[in-house]
């Protein structure tokens, strides 16, 4: 449950993206389609053998139950010996694996404020190097949240916490810079570069110098773009001729497809007329 995904698509390394040494705070802060989780599980699979991965799912978790869900997974990284952790952290755990020992609770707030002392005792207490990954945080972050994670990582010299997030709302802002070491990844480095255009078009067949000249200049290296144009079949049999050449039209036909794809998730007019205002005059 709380094991960092499996990717399912082509992926290539990118060194430069993996730092040497990791400080205690690195946030990933991009729109949809960088390629921020696959990153993040890049970098998981490069920690040391002793070293505990834990991937928690923002998207998954009810916000007054965050909490709550960290004790759970600091739990699965310790291990099952409660006779070894500090006496709110077992509170803690009852709380977590047996959620309905919270119906006697005075109510959920105070719950909350248990499972927070608790979860802060157990980052606290790890002797061994622990890697929290928070993924999809832009629906739980909050000014009081994002403070609390940076007391908790103060507190918690063997934990280094990653959090993705489209936004934050505290996390990268002078406050939390003043107190601790941290690395902020953007869209800007999360953009393919030309030689990693390169490596990702040979997964998906021959692709000649000039397509990848076109692939750089009208996607401008964003991942989720480039993915669709190379994998599409359609494109590769119709759209490259010989030599595996893609055109400048089969590329800003897919990526119509993708605005498509994002307008149909927006479901209210207004929010529709709104993006497109924004589309029309940026500035």
């Amino acid at each position: 449950y709380f094991a960092p995904p499996v990717m399912r698509s082509q992926v290539i390394e990118r060194p430069r993206l993996l730092p040497i040494e990791s400080p205690p705070l690195t946030l990933v802060h991009a729109p949809a389609g960088y390629g921020k989780t696959v990153m993040a599980a890049q970098w998981a699979q490069h920690q040391a053998p002793d070293t505990c991965v834990i991937w928690v799912r923002g998207a998954d978790i009810d916000p007054d139950r965050f909490w709550e869900v960290l004790c759970e997974a600091f739990t699965s990284c310790v291990g099952a010996d409660a006779a070894a952790w500090p006496a709110a952290a077992t509170n803690a755990r009852g709380i977590a694996v047996n959620p309905s020992n919270t119906a006697n609770a005075a109510n959920a707030s105070n719950v909350s404020n248990t499972a927070k002392i608790a979860a802060r005792k157990l980052a606290s207490s790890f002797e061994s190097s622990i890697m929290l990954v928070i993924d999809n945080f832009e629906g739980l972050t909050s000014p009081e949240l994002d403070i609390a994670l940076v007391d908790m990582i103060e507190q918690s010299p063997m934990l280094k916490m990653v959090v993705i997030s489209r936004r934050f709302s505290m996390f990268d802002g002078p406050f939390t810079k003043a107190r601790l070491s941290m690395r902020l990844i953007t869209a800007n480095d999360l953009v393919f570069r030309e030689q990693e255009v390169r490596e990702l078009a040979a997964f998906y067949g021959p692709t000649d110098d000039e397509s990848v000249t076109a692939l750089m200049e009208t996607t401008v290296g964003w991942p989720l773009a480039l993915h669709a144009v190379l994998s599409d079949e359609g494109g590769r049999q119709g759209g490259r001729q010989g030599g595996g050449r893609i055109t400048s039209a089969h590329i800003s036909c897919q990526l119509s497809l993708i605005a498509n794809d994002y307008l149909e998730l927006i479901s209210s007019e207004d929010q529709r007329r709104v993006l497109f205002a924004v589309a029309v005059c940026p500035g």
